[in-house]
């Protein structure tokens, strides 16, 4: 498992975490100070295209 203090941009910075809000859904994530690159969180961004397609994620059960 990657600590978050350990991820680096591309650049070289390390990045501080950020939450980014799409169509009022929250999306964990990353930026960078220096260059300004965003990183999203995965699981965030599969369940807000779940939610996209009208499937409820909350009645799913991932193992």
């Amino acid at each position: 498992m990657v600590m978050a203090d350990e991820i680096k941009c591309s650049c070289g910075c390390e990045l501080n975490p950020k939450i980014f809000y799409v169509d009022e859904f929250q999306i964990r994530g990353s930026e960078c100070p220096k260059c300004g690159k965003t990183y999203l969180n995965g699981e965030d961004v599969a369940r807000y295209a779940e939610n996209r397609k009208g499937i409820n994620v909350s009645d799913r059960v991932v193992c």
